[in-house]
């Protein structure tokens, strides 16, 4: 740990707890913890900017709202709080990763193709109209294809 971050953190006794924290593990483990000098309190970067509707996980506040300082056993509750892979911090996570590449995401793709697919859509509605106003000129009839067999072959289906 540089020392240069040891030296921003508070020296009161919670302070010196999130202090050999960072020495103990780095943000390596919990690259998303976020610490608050002004309240020597850590939290989720993850669920404080993509917090989902409460659900039955308690105590996420304490990394959105109020903030985690409880240093007793914070390895287990950071451990905790990641939960399984559908866990309000998982989610979160993944919401945040999807805001990062949105040139990847399902509406870019969408809007991209919908651009090529209106370009496509002018070409032939143009190619469609310049056949009907040759035809309105020449005084010709517009035939389908099954009106033409007929016509041609003098056959009837």
């Amino acid at each position: 740990m540089s020392t240069e971050l040891a030296t921003i953190f508070p020296r009161k006794q919670q302070g010196k707890r999130f202090d050999k924290l960072l020495k103990k593990c780095g943000f390596q483990k919990f690259d998303w913890l976020e610490y608050s000098m002004e309240k020597d309190a850590a939290y989720c970067f993850y669920c404080y900017l993509f917090k989902q509707p409460r659900g039955d996980k308690l105590g996420i506040d304490a990394f959105t709202k109020t903030g985690f300082s409880n240093w007793k056993k914070e390895m287990e509750v950071f451990t905790e709080h990641i939960g399984g892979v559908n866990s309000n911090h998982n989610n979160a996570r993944r919401h945040c990763e999807d805001f990062k590449n949105q040139r990847q995401s399902v509406s870019h793709i969408f809007s991209s193709h919908s651009r090529e697919m209106e370009v496509a859509y002018r070409a032939r509605v143009t190619a469609v109209l310049r056949v009907v106003r040759f035809l309105l000129l020449q005084g010709l009839a517009f035939v389908d294809m099954m009106n033409l067999q007929v016509l041609l072959t003098g056959a009837t289906f």
